[in-house]
């Protein structure tokens, strides 16, 4: 799987309705004996619309990174610091 974010959809981490990247949390399976976490980064505009029985059904696009276990968050860690290490090269900032 390949997901793809182009930059017309990247926004700041905050708006007026508050963060854009957060954790969550979620009983994903109900024998396990915590929830499963997740990072949540919100692209594009937020599409909050209609009253469910949760709440507000929010379909703003979404890339979850979900983990379960102290080694994939740890993990995920080392991946986000080397996507920075990258992201910060010279060569990385274009023309």
């Amino acid at each position: 799987m390949r997901v793809n974010v182009y930059a017309e959809e990247l926004r700041p981490i905050t708006d007026k309705k508050g963060d854009r990247v957060t954790r969550i949390w979620k009983q994903v399976v109900e024998s396990l004996p915590k929830p499963h976490q997740a990072i949540q980064i919100l692209l594009g505009d937020r599409d909050i619309h209609t009253d469910n029985q949760a709440g507000k059904d929010d379909d703003t696009p979404a890339i979850k990174f979900w983990y379960y276990s102290e080694n994939e968050r740890e993990l995920l860690v080392r991946i986000f610091e080397k996507a920075l290490v990258e992201l910060r090269k010279p060569e990385a900032m274009g023309e």
